[in-house]
């Protein structure tokens, strides 16, 4: 499916950075697409699976209700990032299966994306089953989260804002711009002001 997967007797694996994500992409896509897919597995690495002090008995619990254990799996989610996604397809060749593992390293991006929270334990973890730390910090693939997204993509479908390139514009747009701005700051009285069209007090 794709040339630069590590080629494995029933396994082929791919570290997904920044550099070589869009061809990842396609080559999961092509997995996607394969008549022989039958089934997709999803997993991640995080910076945490539970806060300090707290034994993993408290975060997972056979007394636990399906309500309790989705807000404690929120409370986690929603604080600790993930350093790592791994997205397998399984494809099924004649009587066996075959499995296209991605291993995306993943970094919030820039200034919007979300701070980070690390939990010394699940990094003395990852650091001890062969976690590249430079490899997520420098080469990760940036990601927002989905309302963050949302926010940037409306920033972005806005219209760039008008120019005034003539100057009798331009000084009119000036002027009525500090009339406004005093309006909206003056005291009660001065705010009662009318704002009338400018033809209208030119007559």
């Amino acid at each position: 499916i794709c040339a630069s997967l590590k080629k494995g007797r029933r396994k082929d694996t791919m570290d997904v950075t920044r550099a070589n994500f869009e061809e990842a992409l396609a080559c999961l896509e092509g997995a996607l697409r394969s008549a022989s897919l039958a089934f997709v597995s999803i997993d991640e690495e995080m910076t945490g699976i539970n806060f300090a002090q707290q034994d993993l008995g408290e975060v997972s619990s056979w007394e636990d209700t399906t309500r309790d254990r989705y807000e404690k799996m929120r409370l986690i989610a929603s604080n600790f990032g993930i350093v790592q996604l791994g997205v397998t397809a399984w494809l099924r060749e004649a009587r066996v299966m075959r499995a296209v593992s991605l291993n995306i390293y993943v970094f919030p991006s820039g200034a919007d994306g979300e701070d980070v929270l690390l939990s010394p334990a699940a990094v003395e973890f990852l650091d001890g089953h062969g976690m590249d730390w430079a490899t997520w910090l420098s080469k990760g693939v940036p990601f927002l989260a989905q309302d963050t997204s949302s926010e940037a993509q409306q920033q972005q479908l806005l219209p760039p804002p008008m120019q005034l390139r003539r100057r009798d514009e331009a000084d009119f747009a000036q002027r009525e711009t500090k009339r406004v701005r005093a309006w909206m700051s003056s005291s009660s009285s001065s705010s009662s002001e009318q704002l009338t069209n400018p033809q209208q007090r030119n007559r």
